[in-house]
């Protein structure tokens, strides 16, 4: 279960390649906020040094595109968002969906109507939902009338 944190996230990968040189393999991952991204790159079970690489580059560029768009949050959630669905569309090809990720996966968004965590495990484009709102990163979602918003705002570290 990888938590949220902004730029913490990369700590992760650190995580997975200290467990990948013990010769533990992960079969299993999920997230919030940050670690919901992180959890997918590793659930597209890459290698390694593909999975660092592809999501340093979409660090760099989501921060180019932030200074862009620094004055209007709606671009800068929309800089955020293209950042990281690139990163996995260049991990998985397109379209990007659980059914696309090698390993089990799933991510904690909380759900503001019902004051809850709200465990997802459907498509990427669900995916959002765990990353949005915190920092003004991305909009909230509204699904079967729920709002769901940033994991992190309820739990930043959730056991489900």
């Amino acid at each position: 279960m990888f938590a949220g944190g902004g730029a913490r996230g990369f700590a992760h990968l650190g995580t997975w390649q200290a467990l990948h040189e013990q010769g533990i393999e992960v079969d299993c991952v999920g997230g919030t906020s940050i670690g919901a991204a992180m959890a997918a790159a590793v659930a597209a079970d890459q290698p390694l040094e593909r999975t660092i690489a592809v999501t340093r580059k979409a660090s760099r560029e989501s921060d180019g595109r932030l200074q862009l768009a620094a004055a209007d949050l709606a671009d800068q959630g929309r800089a955020r968002a293209q950042a990281i669905y690139g990163a996995l569309r260049e991990l998985v090809g397109e379209p990007i969906a659980v059914e696309d990720l090698w390993k089990t996966y799933f991510c904690v968004a909380t759900n503001y109507t019902q004051a809850s965590e709200h465990r997802i495990d459907a498509a990427t484009s669900r995916m959002r939902c765990s990353r949005a709102w915190r920092s003004g990163a991305l909009p909230p979602v509204v699904r079967d009338g729920d709002l769901l918003c940033d994991g992190g705002t309820f739990n930043n570290f959730p056991w489900i």
